[in-house]
This record gives C-alpha cells, structure tokens and sequence, in this order.
C-alpha cells in the first residue's frame, strides 16, 4: 500500500488509500500552536502503556529479594500448619525455624525450593514476554488491532489484581501466575 497524494486535492490535505480519498488529519492544530490533548495522550499512552511495563517488572524485584523470600518462608511454613519464626519449639523445619540475620542473607542458598520459586517468580516475566510475541500476530488476525489491544489491557489489570492479592491470600502461585500475565503483556506490548 503506498500513500500518494490525491492528484485533485492540495498537496497533505487528503492521500489515496486503496482507491478511496482519505484525509490526513494533522497532529497539530496548525503549524504555529502546541500538540493537542490527543498527542499528549497518545505519546503517554505509548510510552507509559507499553515498555515501561517490561522494565518496572523486570528491574523492580532485585532490591526486595530478602522480603520476598521471607514471606514466602513463612507462607510455606504456614500451609504446612506450622507458626513462622516462633522462639516456642524452635522449629527445625526448614520452611519454620527462626533466621538469624546470617540466615537471612543465605537463606536461598540453603533452601533450594525457596531458590526454585524465586527463579520462577523472576523467570515467568520473560517467558511470558515471548509467549506474548509471538501471539501478538495471531491475536491481531484473529480480533483486530482494537479489541487485541483491549484483551491486552484486561490481561494487564488481571495481573496487577493477582500480583497484588497474592500476599493477602498467602498465595506463592498466585504470584507466579500473575508475573507470567504480566510478560504476556508486555511481551504483547512490543
């Protein structure tokens, strides 16, 4: 499809797509003013709705790892009907006993389930990224580009709602599954 300007109208007022006369609407609201309303939206839209997403989840779980493990410690040790960091029994389960601050440092390291979530919570925002690419196509054949990108907005609130709720319902996987959606998205994003 090439754009060319309609041989009866002036120059950049109209072009010819597909033998059809459509007009070109302008960015600006004239040449001398500033950007409009819708602009300012899009560019926002654009830049704050797609890749900055990717980042955020990506970059954002380095500096919270200790408080992440921590609660999944006790999470675990809770579904096994034990009391998290209690000084009563001094539990030797390795999900219960009391951590010392050097345990607090190691813990990933001698706990390899704990290890093994962590990846997982860290690895399903990639991996749901490529999952996410390469439907991307697909989707917009399927639905078309406006109702894709609507699916996609429900994809992104579902995830922000399992991410957010997963601490509340003491749920490991519900933070797993809601990364993944969340690289879906971004990867869909791109």
């Amino acid at each position: 499809m090439k754009l060319q300007p309609h041989p009866t109208e002036p120059r950049y007022t109209s072009v010819l797509i597909n033998n059809e006369v459509v007009p070109r609407v302008p960015l600006f609201s004239s040449m001398s003013s500033k950007p409009t309303a819708w602009l300012a939206f899009s560019v926002f839209s654009a830049v704050f709705g797609s890749s900055f997403l990717f980042g955020y989840n990506i970059g954002v779980l380095n500096a919270p790892q200790n408080i992440i493990g921590l609660w999944i410690r006790r999470t675990r040790c809770m579904g096994k009907g034990g009391i998290p960091d209690s000084e009563e029994g001094m539990s030797k389960h390795l999900w219960c006993e009391k951590l010392n601050k050097q345990g607090e440092t190691n813990m990933f390291a001698d706990n390899g389930e704990l290890n093994t979530l962590w990846a997982l919570i860290n690895a399903f925002i990639p991996g749901g990224a490529i999952l996410g690419a390469l439907a991307s196509s697909f989707l917009v054949g399927r639905f078309g580009p406006k109702m894709s990108l609507i699916l996609n907005n429900v994809l992104a609130v579902t995830a922000a709602i399992l991410t957010s709720l997963s601490m509340t319902a003491g749920s490991v996987e519900m933070l797993i599954i809601g990364r993944f959606f969340a690289g879906v998205n971004s990867g869909r994003n791109k």
